[in-house]
């Protein structure tokens, strides 16, 4: 696949497995925006690697999550749907509370 140009939006992309991707992807002649709900990360990660840094949670602000890479960017041609939310815990302990709050 061809990367050099591409231009790339990473959900959870202020820190890890989504930064290290951002990175990499940047290091290949990729332009990237990350977004991420803390504003702290997406700050380092923007101020020190040429990341554009969009802050907002994909639950709910998808569409201007979006609308803003795509201005920042001047398009989109690839998606890396990192976002995620960590809980750990026996499937039939886990009740419909635990889900909703997730989502």
């Amino acid at each position: 696949m061809q990367i050099d140009g591409a231009r790339v939006l990473i959900t959870g992309g202020g820190t890890g497995i989504g930064l290290a991707t951002a990175q990499q992807l940047v290091a290949g002649g990729a332009r990237v925006a990350i977004c991420g709900r803390r504003p702290e990360p997406l700050a380092a990660a923007s101020g020190a690697h040429g990341i554009a840094a969009i802050q907002g949670d994909v639950v709910t602000d998808a569409d201007r999550i979006v609308d803003e890479t795509v201005a920042a960017l001047g398009g989109l041609d690839v998606l890396v749907n990192n976002a995620a939310i960590g809980y750990f815990a026996p499937l039939l302990e886990t009740d419909d509370a635990r889900f909703a709050a997730a989502a």
